[in-house]
């Protein structure tokens, strides 16, 4: 018999979007790391993009991704990946 993983406990892909200063804190939060390195890159010079920025980020632990936090940071998770609920600004 194979032990199936809760998707709530699986790795799971999200993206956030935001303008100004990423907030990195929240990667050790949620305990997540950018995708790519075009992530990363992209992180690291936030500030200066006034258009706002979209990044793909990957959790350990999809039950450690904490929407409400993120908005409190000025920041949107906009998608889930495996979920049809988006998490737009409101």
């Amino acid at each position: 018999m194979v032990d199936r993983v809760s998707p709530y406990e699986a790795p799971a892909r999200f993206t956030v979007k935001g303008k100004g200063h990423f907030p990195f804190d929240m990667l050790r939060h949620d305990q997540a790391w950018p995708a790519t390195t075009d992530a990363a890159t992209a992180m690291s010079f936030s500030a200066s993009v006034s258009e706002g920025l979209t990044v793909e980020l990957v959790a350990y632990k999809r039950r450690h991704i904490t929407p409400d936090r993120w908005r409190s940071f000025g920041w949107v998770v906009t998608e889930i990946e495996g979920e049809d609920q988006y998490y737009a600004a409101g």
